[in-house]
């Protein structure tokens, strides 16, 4: 009992949770849930049962299932837990079964415990107690996997020697089996994905393995319905080939990307190196204009110093005439506020003076618009006339008179005869019929310019002073005569 007891807690210890078992079982149930569709309430026998796990997923599937273990404490749990357990060698347990009368034989970590000539036993009355189809699972640890197969294995005492995946396959196959599937399993999940390290060779390789193994029917449509879930084609798990030849290639792409990151880093110092060339040349190059620069910046500073002391001399005479200059700057100072306090009393004056103006212009106006000098005016131009008299004499004055009233009535006259061509014409032709022609354009322009030649009109235009002199209808006498001159563009009535 102490060894029972040993053995469970070592269990305990290293098998893991009933949980994570029933988990890591439940990748059979895909080749055993398809025998339903064939038997009503299938029998299925678990040898070395140990905590009832698969007993659980079996019963919970529909399968009447039994468990065959030697150990006390563990058919205890698992009678506990309302299972079918009996206290049996597994051999001597497959013997006591009829032919054909169990739909699903499995050895959960049973066969490393066993001698090889009972492993063979055992395999050999798994195939005869199986119905048509039915199921054998054989799952063990995996030597393939160097640390199972050099220690870990070896944790437990009751184990006698690891049984390679070929020996086993080969086992099936030997006894009969219609086909059979090697699963790899318990591999870490991210194996494939990651880089690969010698820890991953040695470790990651499917700690434990099974062979599931079919037995022949004559219904080909019933081995049809597991023929997808045995394709050999979609392996399952890790192999140590596998691993070998992942690290390998992850170590020579390691090593090209190694070889390129220091293909570019050669390139990149290269690069560098002959960046650092040329800016050391450039640097060089920089190196002599510097020292020609500072060469002449010490002469340019030599100039300065002498240019500083001339300055310092020149400093000092203009801090003289500064001096000076405040001074007459306060005086000009002074002198601008009393300028513009003069200038604000003339602005005073002035305004005075705009208002007087303004006052004397009202009383002008108010003395032009009054009725007497209205009614004077006559007699204001008689005395104005009478001084010009006095001042030019009297024939002199009275032929100004005369030729400014028959004058502008000429040109009137003048003016209406070049508006009318047809009566201008008529006249010409009437005084060239008698001779007077020459003599009547002789007397206009005498009548018109005085004794000199009349000048061309661009010659001598009228200037504004004589416009301003002409009364307003002479001024309107001379605008139409200009038109009617620029319109004809001749001077026939000349």
């Amino acid at each position: 009992m102490a060894d029972d007891a040993f053995y469970y807690a070592f269990e305990e210890r290293h098998r893991g949770s009933r949980t994570l078992i029933k988990s890591r079982l439940s990748i059979y149930l895909p080749f055993v849930n398809p025998l339903m569709e064939f038997y009503s309430r299938p029998s299925a026998v678990d040898l070395g049962c140990g905590r009832g796990e698969w007993l659980e997923l079996m019963a919970e599937n529909g399968f009447n299932a039994k468990g065959i273990d030697i150990n006390d404490r563990m058919l205890e749990v698992s009678r506990s837990l309302g299972f079918s357990v009996e206290k049996m060698d597994a051999v001597e347990a497959l013997e006591a079964l009829n032919d054909n009368s169990q739909a699903v034989v499995t050895a959960f970590h049973l066969v490393e415990h066993l001698p090889f000539e009972t492993v063979d036993k055992l395999v050999k009355e798994a195939q005869r107690v199986l119905v048509p189809g039915g199921i054998l699972i054989i799952e063990t640890p995996n030597p393939e996997n160097l640390i199972v197969s050099s220690t870990n294995f070896y944790l437990d005492p009751t184990h006698l020697r690891p049984i390679p995946p070929q020996l086993l396959s080969f086992l099936v196959e030997y006894h009969g089996f219609f086909r059979h599937k090697i699963l790899r399993l318990q591999q870490p999940i991210d194996v494939l994905t990651t880089k690969t390290t010698l820890w991953n060779v040695f470790s990651g390789v499917s700690p434990d393995y099974a062979v599931v193994a079919q037995k022949g029917s004559s219904d080909a449509g019933m081995l049809s319905k597991f023929d997808s879930i045995f394709d050999i084609s979609k392996p399952v798990g890790t192999k140590i080939d596998q691993m070998a030849l992942k690290y390998d290639e992850d170590r020579t792409a390691e090593k090209s990307q190694l070889l390129k990151a220091l293909t570019e880093k050669l390139d990149q110092a290269s690069n560098a190196i002959a960046l650092l060339s040329s800016r050391l040349a450039e640097t060089e190059s920089r190196l002599q204009r510097a020292e020609d620069d500072v060469k002449a910046a010490r002469e340019r500073a030599e100039a300065s110093e002498r240019r500083a002391e001339e300055a310092s001399n020149a400093i000092a005479l203009l801090s003289s005439r500064l001096a000076e200059t405040e001074s007459r700057l306060q005086r000009a100072e002074d002198d601008v506020k009393a300028a513009r306090e003069r200038a604000e009393a003339s602005e005073r004056r002035a305004e005075m003076e705009r208002e007087r103006v303004g006052r004397l212009e009202l009383e002008l106006n108010a003395v032009y618009n009054s009725r007497s000098w209205r009614v004077t005016r006559p007699l204001r131009l008689v005395f104005h006339q009478a001084r010009l008299i006095k001042g030019q004499g009297f024939a002199a004055r009275t032929k100004t008179i005369v030729k400014s009233v028959a004058k502008p009535i000429l040109v009137r006259s003048i003016t209406f005869f070049d508006s009318h061509p047809a009566l201008r014409s008529r006249c010409i032709n009437f005084i060239r019929k008698f001779g007077l022609y020459d003599n009547t354009r002789a007397f206009y322009r005498r009548f018109m310019y005085g004794r000199q030649e009349p000048q061309p009109a661009a010659a001598r235009p009228v200037t504004d002073i004589e416009l301003q002199q002409l009364s307003p209808r002479a001024h309107r006498i001379y605008l139409q005569l200009k038109e009617a001159m620029e319109r004809h563009g001749r001077d026939d009535c000349r």
